[in-house]
């Protein structure tokens, strides 16, 4: 996996396969497709879901290479060049997106309120529980911009040893709090609204898990144990077995997340 031109090419196959989950994921719910949602997740699990995790862990990966690299050649890490890149990366799309669910709104065509705009704008969807289906999707997004938000300033002020700390230490918050929801949500109050959020907290491990393959891959590339493994001709046989526990559910995640993905697709 090497940089071309500030690009890890390698990682470009990861995304593509991520957004083709996400797409069958919603295509599934959608009129017309000739394979439903269950049939999709009868042999597969919740692609939709699945698609965002893998998705997750490579903004996790590539965000902490970068930083860590721009350290290697600088000395240091600039929030403001950071933040800039990610300004000019994402707000355009995203603002464009608002703006016309603004129009849409004044010209009638959607009943959005001033608060879905505001949850919206904000990066705040994750948190904000029984938002309409028109600004759902926003929910991933805003996960990402407080993940943008948080991680460079960590680790700035840790560097790679305590950074990798905290990271590990994420990968196991996020199963514990999706739990915590969880049990919260079916056994002491159905109606909460966290059923129906997908807080930071409870998707921290995901981007944490990135976080830690790509502090730790300068010292992996030194064992021949990884070496091996990544090299292997039935390494391939992983591709299944990931498919074969997200069918059964054994893939952690939070109470909505699948949820999520299928309700913004029955409205498609």
């Amino acid at each position: 996996m090497t940089y071309v031109s500030g690009r890890m090419p390698s990682l470009d196959g990861f995304r593509a396969v991520s957004i083709l989950m996400v797409l069958c994921g919603h295509l599934g719910g959608t009129r017309g497709f000739p394979l439903t949602a269950s049939a999709i997740s009868h042999w597969t699990g919740d692609l939709g879901a699945l698609g965002v995790q893998v998705f997750f862990v490579i903004s996790g990966f590539l965000i902490t290479s970068l930083l860590m690299s721009e350290r290697q050649q600088t000395g240091t890490i600039s929030l403001k060049n950071f933040y800039l890149r990610r300004v000019l990366r994402i707000f355009p799309a995203s603002y464009t997106l608002i703006l016309m669910l603004l129009v849409a709104t004044l010209l009638g065509w959607l009943d959005l309120t001033a608060r879905d705009f505001i949850f919206a704008s904000t990066y705040t969807v994750n948190y904000y529980p029984h938002h309409p289906w028109q600004i759902g999707h926003l929910w991933s997004l805003s996960v990402e911009e407080q993940f943008y938000l948080l991680w460079p300033l960590a680790l700035l002020l840790l560097r790679e040893r305590r950074g990798l700390l905290l990271a590990i230490a994420a990968i196991f918050i996020g199963p514990v709090v999706r739990a915590v929801i969880r049990e919260y949500v079916l056994h002491v109050n159905p109606a909460s609204p966290l059923s129906d959020m997908s807080i930071f907290p409870a998707m921290c491990d995901y981007l944490a898990t990135g976080c830690a393959l790509a502090l730790l891959r300068p010292w992996l590339l030194t064992q021949d144990w990884y070496l091996r493994l990544t090299g292997s001709r039935w390494l391939w046989l992983a591709v299944p077995l990931i498919f074969l526990i997200n069918r059964g559910g054994a893939i952690p995640r939070s109470c909505s997340l699948a949820r999520r993905c299928r309700t913004c697709a029955s409205h498609s």
